[in-house]
């Protein structure tokens, strides 16, 4: 039987702090995460039922050792936005106006965080000031994407206040914010040799994995404070059926990468060879004649990392003529019979082109 946040929080309040018993709800939330994944619950939805029972444990620790104090607790980075894989890391930011509630409440903030360690739960904690908070964010490209995604959790509401404290206005404006995801991706791209076909591949960082849509709706974020492929799409820069290309292929890689935390009880991106055959047991694939179940497992795996970096670059092109060329003339100016140029970019006259015409394709040349 799975818990429930209310009856976490109300059995963690309601009676003394036991590192043993806390343990115990530790190990069984693992177990209870692997008996989803192996009944082929969807990857989304064990994600979720983490985030929520962390949510609630988190609640209840700090009602007992913190919550008297003038501080604040924020999940941020990928807890802020709720999704937590099986063994990832909890981002958290204990946040106050000044530096005077910190520095009172240091012994219980570290009492708390001492018995997140001691569950064995992977903690990045920061203790920072709203003052902090700005300062960091402005100097590093990596802070303000973290405190984008903050969620409040426990003491006073703190994330409308530091969403004002960290406008586009002040810094980071969208065209500087958009260039710099940019390069990071490049680079990222670099160090993984520029292909998504890698014969053991990272699923979350390699061209084409989960950290390639991450950029895009961060970006989104910056510009357009929308914060899901959803949202993205009712402002047109999908359609319906990229969207649902876009969201399979998304499901694909979070239930690979949720097999590998669970298969390896920890924290672990890579798919090596030895889990490629694995999972693709877990997945159903089976051998055939005209191929071995890892062969197809590994093929629909192609398939998506291909369509998410596809997509990837179709929504980073959409996004730069809206960000960085939205104050170039929108006049255009034919060329040739098809095509005419816009912003610097060639397009089509008519959408339904290729379809009538494929030759058409040719003719950009």
């Amino acid at each position: 039987m799975l818990f429930t946040p209310e009856a976490v929080f109300r059995e963690l309040t309601e009676q003394p702090l036991e590192i043993a018993r806390l343990k115990e709800f530790s190990a069984e939330l693992q177990l209870q995460m692997r008996q989803m994944f192996a009944a082929d619950e969807l990857a989304e939805r064990i994600s979720e039922y983490r985030c929520s029972i962390i949510d609630a444990l988190l609640k209840a620790l700090w009602q007992q050792t913190v919550a008297e104090q003038d501080v604040s607790l924020l999940a941020v980075g990928g807890y802020g936005r709720a999704e937590l894989q099986p063994y990832s890391d909890i981002d958290l930011l204990i946040l106050a106006d000044t530096e005077a509630p910190l520095q009172q409440a240091e012994q219980q903030i570290s009492q708390f965080v001492t018995l997140l360690w001691d569950l064995g739960l992977e903690v990045g904690q920061s203790v920072r000031t709203l003052a902090q908070c700005v300062t960091e964010a402005r100097k590093d490209i990596t802070v303000i994407t973290s405190l984008l995604e903050s969620r409040d959790l426990c003491g006073e509401p703190k994330v409308a206040v530091l969403a004002r404290r960290l406008s586009r206005r002040r810094f980071w404006a969208s065209r500087k914010f958009f260039t710099a995801k940019l390069e990071e991706q490049q680079l990222r791209h670099q160090n993984f040799g520029n292909t998504s076909y890698v014969l053991e591949p990272n699923i979350k960082e390699s061209p084409g994995g989960l950290r390639d849509l991450q950029t895009i709706l961060w970006i989104a974020m910056r510009h357009y404070r929308v914060a899901t492929v959803d949202k993205l799409a009712a402002l047109g820069f999908l359609d319906q059926g990229e969207l649902e290309t876009l969201k399979k292929s998304r499901g694909l890689l979070w239930w690979v990468r949720t097999g590998l935390h669970l298969i390896n009880q920890r924290k672990d991106d890579n798919l090596l060879f030895h889990h490629q055959r694995e999972l693709a047991t877990l997945a159903h694939y089976e051998d055939r004649e005209e191929a071995l179940a890892v062969e197809a497992f590994m093929k629909s795996y192609y398939r998506a990392v291909t369509e998410l970096r596809r997509l990837n670059e179709m929504l980073l092109q959409r996004l730069r003529e809206q960000i960085l060329m939205a104050r170039r003339s929108n006049r255009t100016r034919r060329l040739g019979e098809h095509f005419q140029l816009r912003k610097a970019h060639i397009e089509v006259i008519n959408d339904k082109i290729f379809e009538r015409r494929p030759q058409a394709l040719l003719e950009i040349f």
